[in-house]
Parts: structure tokens; sequence; C-alpha cells
């Protein structure tokens, strides 16, 4: 695992991540990496490994997915009441409460050698709960989601200030968040921002076309259906919703919702993205 971690912290684009969510969550399960620390990692024991599997590895902290052509349904679940029997009924722990989040400063920044500035800007969105979610996706891949976005054409190909620039917009159970990713050239970093924050409060005021949001939607839902192509991918997709917000939408669904939006729609939270409402943070 530590090795593991050393990959991480030799990838920037990586690096630039793990950083930001420190910056931008704080000291909580949201801010800190997944993979721990060298003296986390170094302090692991296997009496605690199993005595975190007694916490959670659960029936009452149990879901199965299963997708693809079942022929007999009723010798599947027997099957699976008898390789689960053994686990223990409730789990020990639980998930501790989501403080709140927002920095308490405006711009962050790490030192690490790099032949670029990696930089994340940031702003609050929407979670997973909130129908908004469907409008704030189509918003980001507007904005960065593919090579037709307006970031990538105008920062990237017009202007060659950057070798990636990505928009997206994340949503988990207890917060959503819109993040525009970018490597620039570090002599060129400030004028780099000063264009992303330019495009960022175009958009916020309104300036979107009809083009730009058909052809964010249409991206959208082809990249939501061709990512359950595969029966593990529907398994995933079934089962994660049931997981995090215990409900289930189908495909047809999920596409009815993304159909049903206008460009108001999207011209409505664009506001969301001005400069003021923004959190700077990048590595160099």
């Amino acid at each position: 695992m530590i090795q593991e971690l050393k990959m991480y912290e030799d990838n920037p684009m990586a690096m630039a991540m793990q950083k930001w969510q420190r910056f931008y969550y704080g000291d909580n399960s949201y801010g800190r990496p997944i993979i721990g620390t060298i003296d986390n990692i170094n302090s692991f024991s296997p009496e605690k490994l199993f005595e975190h599997k007694a916490d959670l590895y659960t029936k009452d902290n149990l879901l199965i997915s299963i997708a693809g052509k079942l022929e007999n349904e009723e010798a599947i679940c027997e099957q699976i009441g008898i390789l689960f029997k053994d686990l223990p009924s409730q789990k020990r722990i639980s998930k501790p409460v989501f403080p709140s989040y927002i920095p308490s400063e405006k711009v962050g920044t790490f030192e690490q050698k790099n032949e670029q500035t990696h930089l994340v800007i940031s702003c609050p969105g929407f979670d997973g709960n909130s129908e908004k979610k469907y409008a704030a996706n189509v918003l980001a891949t507007l904005l960065g989601g593919n090579m037709s976005s307006r970031l990538f054409q105008r920062i990237r190909e017009k202007e060659g200030l950057c070798y990636y620039i990505k928009g997206v917009h994340g949503a988990n159970q207890d917060s959503g968040v819109f993040l525009i990713r970018a490597g620039i050239d570090k002599a060129r970093f400030d004028y780099g921002v000063k264009r992303i924050f330019e495009e960022l409060n175009n958009i916020a005021s309104g300036d979107l076309s009809q083009e730009e949001f058909d052809n964010a939607i249409g991206y959208t839902k082809g990249q939501i259906q061709m990512g359950i192509e595969s029966s593990d991918e529907m398994a995933s997709f079934l089962g994660s919703q049931e997981l995090l917000y215990g409900k289930i939408e189908t495909l047809e669904e999920v596409v009815k919702k993304y159909e049903k939006l206008t460009l108001a729609d999207i011209q409505e939270l664009a506001g969301m993205l001005s400069e003021d409402k923004c959190y700077l943070f990048y590595i160099k």
C-alpha cells in the first residue's frame, strides 16, 4: 500500500486532487485521502483489519446487486444466503455526521516541483438527492466535459494555455461540487487563470447557446447509455443508487430527466459559477 501511495504522489494530477480535497472539505472523511498516510498504513495490524471487518461487514450493512441473464433466481438467492449466513447481524459503527465544509480561504497552494501548474477551481453544487444534479451535470459538460466544450475549445485549442482542462459536477450523499481542473504552463499561469475566470463569468451571466446545450445533452445521455452496456456496469448502476440513496431510477427514467431539461434550466444554475463564488487551489 505504501508503494501505491507513492505512486499517487508521483502523479501531479492525482496529487492536486488529493491536496484540494483537504483544502476544500477540511479534516474529515471527505477531506482525507482514501489510502491514508504512511504512518496510518504502518499502524495497521491483522487485529485491526479483522476488527474493522467485524464493525462493518454485516448483514444489515450488505447490499448485493446482480444483473444479467438470470435463469434461476430462487437458487441464486439460496446460494447467497448460504455464502453470507455467518456474517454478523448488525454493524457496530455508523457514518460520522458530515460537518460544514466551506473553505476558510479562497486560495490554497501546495509546493511540488512540476513542469506544469495543476489547477483546481471549485464551487458548491448539489448533493445526490437533489433533482438539480441533472442540470448541474449538463452545465459541467457544456463547460468542460468533452472536446467540444467551452473551456476545451477556447482555453486549450484556441489559446493553447493548457495541456488538459476538464469540468465536472460531483455529487455524493452530503454535498455536491463543480470542479474545473487544468494543467497550465507555469509561465502563463496567471493569464490562464484570468482567461478561465472570464469564461466562467460569461457563462454565469447566461452566455450559453442552444447548440452548446444540445451537444451537452446528447453527450451526457450517450455517456450514461454506454456506461451500462455490460452486466457488471448495470449491477453497479443499480446497486450504487440503492446503497447511497435508498431508491433506484432506471436508465429510461434517468434519460427522461435529461430530455426534459431546457437551456433556461441550465442558465438558471449558471450563476453558481461566477468567480466570486469559486475557490482556487493549485500545486506548482
